[in-house]
């Protein structure tokens, strides 16, 4: 006979001491143009759905410039493909992150025994099948990492979604709710609003939660490509940015000299086949300002919907709310990160979108190393990150390939996953 009783007081102390135990992971990040990879050991709080981030330790590894070269040689040989070349490419890159990871724990001062996975997230080749469905490759060979490392090794996220019926991106924004949306336990009313510069211009709207919602949070997002030209501006590659006064004085030529069409009504924020409403024809410091008129307009269309859902609250509950707009995180390099931030609160005297100092926690490099650890922790923790409004699934989803890393860390994963049990999905989710 079972006397286990899970609603008994001593299990529920001892289920609560399990939650809010700390976990230490790797992240790796490999960059879309294969320079670099960012690396980084993130701290975490909690399992599941109360999983928080503590801190990040944070180093970058340069990639060699052959290595670099055959790379992107590959990415575009998409219909000469062949193993050797893969297999090739695929030992030199585990390599460098192998390297990487090394690296940032002998820094970092942490015992290995206490890390648990390295989380890698990669650019990949995308291939189109014979039937017309994209497929991802990855570029990372987990076995080598993990026999590098001695770690557990969690990678593949969109190979798994697309397996899933999904697009196989974006995969993140899950990761991106637990590390940066208001989710206090007495009362969270702030949405939170991501703009992540990258290869593309990147805007994920984050729902407040106080944990005690069964539903996976709604999160939106909108991706705004880039023109070759507007990267390369971005990037600094022999075009200088110039300086924010520049715009300020520019700022009415600039707007009257935008293209017709991308001038702003509420289509271009709508359309969802509008991924790219720039001129790519246009100089890039208009395409730049073009770019600010889209995110202000994509964050006025969330900040008018969170206050829409904010009166609601407010008529069906005695809480006396505050009124709080989105917050803003902003990750870009620096110049470019003053400049957008400029140019987005220009046409905003009331000065209602609050940025958040990201500086002392957060860079580009280091955020994108800390979302791959914190998905390798979601899988951990059998937490879905694939969601059906973002990638197309058909129910919420765990993402990940996990490769056993040495059999001491092995057991320590397992019985880590075996210590949290997380809540049971609804039958509809499961069929």
């Amino acid at each position: 006979m079972n006397d286990y009783d899970p609603t008994a007081p001593k299990q529920l102390l001892n289920r609560y001491q399990e939650i809010w135990h700390q976990r230490l992971a790797i992240g790796l990040s490999l960059d879309h143009r294969f320079q670099f990879v960012d690396a980084a050991i993130v701290l975490c709080k909690g399992c599941g759905k109360s999983l928080r981030h503590q801190w990040t330790e944070y180093r970058r590894q340069e990639t060699p410039e052959s290595l670099v070269n055959q790379c992107l040689r590959l990415t575009q040989e998409e219909g000469d493909l062949t193993l050797s070349k893969l297999r090739q490419v695929q030992t030199d890159l585990s390599e460098v992150l192998a390297v990487a990871a090394s690296r940032v724990i002998a820094l970092s001062g942490k015992a290995k025994s206490r890390l648990l996975t390295i989380g890698i997230q990669e650019p990949g080749i995308w291939i189109r099948e014979f039937d017309g469905n994209r497929a991802f490759q990855a570029m990372i060979d987990p076995e080598y990492v993990a026999a590098k490392s001695g770690l557990t090794v969690i990678d593949a996220f969109p190979a798994r979604d697309v397996a899933y019926g999904g697009n196989g991106d974006p995969v993140d924004l899950v990761a991106l709710w637990l590390l940066f949306a208001d989710r206090d336990p007495k009362i969270a009313v702030q949405p939170r609003i991501v703009l992540w510069m990258g290869k593309s211009c990147r805007l994920a709207y984050l729902p407040a939660s106080d944990g005690l919602d069964d539903e996976f949070p709604q999160v939106q997002y909108r991706e705004i490509e880039f023109s070759d030209s507007l990267a390369r501006w971005l990037a600094g590659d022999g075009v200088e940015i110039e300086p924010s006064e520049w715009f300020h004085e520019n700022a009415p030529g600039l707007s009257a000299s935008v293209p017709k069409g991308s001038q702003g009504d509420a289509r271009d924020v709508d359309s969802a086949d509008s991924q790219s409403p720039i001129d790519a024809s246009a100089d890039p410091p208009v395409q730049f300002w073009e770019l600010a008129r889209v995110v202000r307009r994509q964050i006025e269309k969330w900040s008018d919907g969170a206050g829409q859902a904010h009166q609601t609250v407010r008529q069906y509950s005695d809480v006396a709310y505050s009124e709080k707009s989105p917050r803003i995180y902003l990750f870009a390099p620096r110049p470019t990160e003053d400049l957008l931030k400029q140019l987005v609160l220009l046409d905003s005297p009331d000065n209602r979108w609050e940025f958040a100092d990201v500086r002392q926690q957060f860079d580009c490099g280091s955020l994108a190393a800390t979302v791959p650890a914190v998905l390798g922790l979601m899988s951990m923790d059998q937490m879905p990150s694939s969601l059906p409004g973002l990638t197309g699934t058909f129910a919420p989803r765990m993402l990940g390939r996990i490769t056993p890393g040495a059999p001491a860390n092995w057991r320590q994963v397992v019985i880590n996953m075996a210590d949290f049990q997380p809540p049971a999905m609804k039958l509809r989710d499961v069929i």
